[in-house]
């Protein structure tokens, strides 16, 4: 099954990869493709898609040791565990906005 919309970049700023039935298995490959021009997003959307609590936190983790700043992250109805501190306290500290 091929995505939706594999990519929508308006004004190279933002990424929408939403609806696209994406798991932790893609993120990693995504994490490993993610590099200093990611520098210049601003949003990053992957709102319904499969990806679950260690694969948002993979991802934290990866953009906090990024050049990234001011990113807003969308990950809307996705298997995260709503209950999960480490995600919420991970965001803040890196300054990113879920």
């Amino acid at each position: 099954m091929g995505p939706s919309h594999a990519y929508t970049a308006q004004s190279q700023q933002e990424l929408d990869l939403s609806q696209n039935d994406l798991d932790d298995e893609f993120l990693d490959l995504f994490l490993a493709l993610l590099n200093d021009r990611a520098s210049r997003l601003t949003l990053i959307n992957l709102d319904e898609n499969r990806i679950t609590t260690e694969g948002t936190m993979k991802l934290l983790q990866r953009l906090q040791l990024s050049r990234m700043r001011a990113v807003q992250l969308q990950l809307m109805n996705n298997p995260i565990i709503d209950s999960s501190d480490k995600v919420d306290e991970l965001a803040r500290s890196i300054g990113l906005l879920l």
